[in-house]
């Protein structure tokens, strides 16, 4: 899941050169307004890499994003985070 279109593009271009396609599901969201997104739901597990919770600035943002994650993640699913400080 990623918010700009641009950086799907990127991740896709780059994505090709090492998997085949059927083995990524692009979405495009905002991580924080779980309310908006249409995707794939049901997941056993997400991964938040590259410190973007650090991105996440006010409460609202994070509860947004907490929501999202209960949303994207069938229940007993996995959230893995990859932070170095918060």
């Amino acid at each position: 899941v990623e918010r700009a279109g641009e950086m799907i593009a990127v991740g896709r271009k780059k994505a090709l050169q090492r998997l085949s396609e059927a083995q990524l599901n692009w979405q495009q969201a905002d991580l924080t307004k779980p309310e908006l997104y249409k995707g794939d739901t049901g997941l056993d597990a997400a991964i938040c890499l590259c410190n973007t919770l650090n991105h996440l600035t006010t409460g609202e943002q994070l509860n947004g994003f907490v929501a999202f994650c209960k949303k994207l993640l069938k229940p007993g699913g996995i959230l893995m985070l990859d932070v170095d400080t918060l």
